[in-house]
């Protein structure tokens, strides 16, 4: 879905699953490409809680994430696949 950001509001993207196209890091945290998270919020890019990790089980949030670096997944693909564990890092 090309431009999904553009064409959702806040309130529609809140809760919503992405999936993460590349790998991203932050300052404290890194996401492999394939993990899964939830929309929290939709101001100056997007705002994720990713899945919880399976080596530490945190959950990290990332703010301010370009769309392009994620897929919206539509809800029957929510379903039915599960987060692929992901790897977290402290830099």
């Amino acid at each position: 879905m090309n431009n999904w950001h553009k064409k959702l509001t806040e309130a529609q993207l809140r809760g919503r699953r992405v999936r993460a196209r590349i790998d991203m890091r932050n300052g404290h945290f890194a996401v492999s490409a394939g993990h899964l998270g939830t929309v929290r919020r939709k101001f100056k890019g997007i705002e994720v809680e990713w899945d919880s990790c399976g080596a530490c089980g945190l959950r990290p949030i990332m703010t301010r994430i370009d769309a392009s670096k994620l897929d919206l997944l539509s809800d029957a693909a929510t379903a039915t696949k599960a987060s692929p564990g992901g790897e977290h890092e402290t830099p």
